[in-house]
């Protein structure tokens, strides 16, 4: 997946949705990173408010689902989407 790249301002608000397709079992977790540490939200949108420049890198969005299957072993399935947010001075 892939969701573009981001040009936002410094001290504006960005809101970027992670793209994904429900399946079944509906049940999915978003995880959000900064960089390759930085665990930073676990909701379907990440919304940055007042960006600063710190704010500037890549990003991941991660989608996990879980199937546990009647008789067989769980299985787990992710994908995930990076994309770069650059922030700019007026």
């Amino acid at each position: 997946m892939f969701v573009g790249n981001y040009t936002v301002l410094l001290n504006t608000t960005l809101s970027v949705t992670c793209p994904f397709t429900p399946g079944n079992p509906p049940e999915t977790r978003f995880t959000w990173f900064h960089g390759n540490t930085s665990t930073i939200g676990s909701q379907q949108n990440l919304s940055l408010s007042s960006v600063k420049l710190s704010n500037e890198g890549y990003y991941k969005c991660r989608v996990n689902s879980t199937m546990d299957p009647t008789g067989c072993a769980t299985q787990e399935a992710y994908t995930e989407t990076t994309f770069y947010v650059d922030v700019q001075c007026e």
